[in-house]
């Protein structure tokens, strides 16, 4: 149990292990808290439905977004110069997509989360989900069998650039780009965010990158880790990504 809780389910050892062992979802599976599973501990939720005013697209920042104002702010800049209509469908209050609950064993109340968001989101009849967090856009595509297209916003980004209807200017700036863990292992997603960033500068390569990148341990998998060994892996992840001398991450 200490091992299956001690874990940033980073999954970064399933990537290493000679025989594809999903170590992280058998850690996951003895998370399960059943003591403290309560199916109608999210009942108070109201559910409200959007009215559709044509809106072509669903935007869903996620919690993480929430915490880095700028993302949502970029995104709402990026609908406009594309001449996007959309739904900003957690602008104004969030519901978390769930899947941090259930990776500490809350499944009951992942599920709960999932139905409510589930709700909101087909009845809206909006058929593209476009979501920042890396986290929410597992939950989407994993968890949630919704009948709808969900995209990250870097494939999203990446196909408004490639259908011309977001003009974008080349700079000299050197970059470097770290593979998020759900994002890149996770969904298998490399390409698209280095498409965008090799049309707007210089992309430098770096030693741990796509599937073995290094888990920034800004992470909800874990909540027993100790603030030093975080700091060790978060250090370890930043000189990783500054040993090119990039000018930006």
């Amino acid at each position: 149990n200490e091992i299956a809780n001690n874990c940033l389910m980073c999954g970064r050892c399933v990537q290493a292990c000679p025989v594809g062992i999903e170590s992280t979802q058998i850690r996951q599976i003895m998370r399960k808290k059943e003591w403290f599973n309560n199916k109608d501990y999210y009942q108070y939720i109201p559910n409200e439905n959007h009215i559709n005013e044509n809106e072509e697209v669903i935007y869903f920042a996620g919690c993480m977004s929430h915490l880095t104002t700028s993302i949502p702010m970029a995104m709402k800049n990026i609908f406009t110069a594309a001449n996007v209509k959309y739904w900003y469908m957690d602008e104004n209050e969030t519901i978390c997509c769930g899947r941090p609950l259930m990776q500490q064993g809350l499944d009951k109340q992942a599920e709960t989360l999932r139905q409510k968001n589930t709700e909101k989101i087909l009845s809206s009849g909006i058929r593209t989900l476009v979501t920042s967090c890396p986290i929410c856009y597992k939950s989407f595509t994993e968890e949630y069998n919704l009948p709808i297209e969900v995209l990250h916003h870097t494939q999203y980004i990446d196909r408004l650039i490639k259908q011309g209807k977001l003009k974008v200017n080349r700079s000299d700036i050197k970059v470097t780009y770290h593979d998020p863990c759900e994002l890149g292992r996770g969904c298998k997603i490399y390409e698209e965010p280095r498409n965008i960033l090799q049309a707007i500068s210089e992309l430098m390569s770096v030693k741990m990158e796509k599937e073995n990148s290094l888990c920034c341990c800004y992470n909800l998998g874990n909540t027993q880790l100790e603030l030093s060994d975080q700091m060790k892996i978060r250090n370890a992840t930043i000189n990783n990504l500054t040993a090119p001398k990039p000018d930006v991450i």
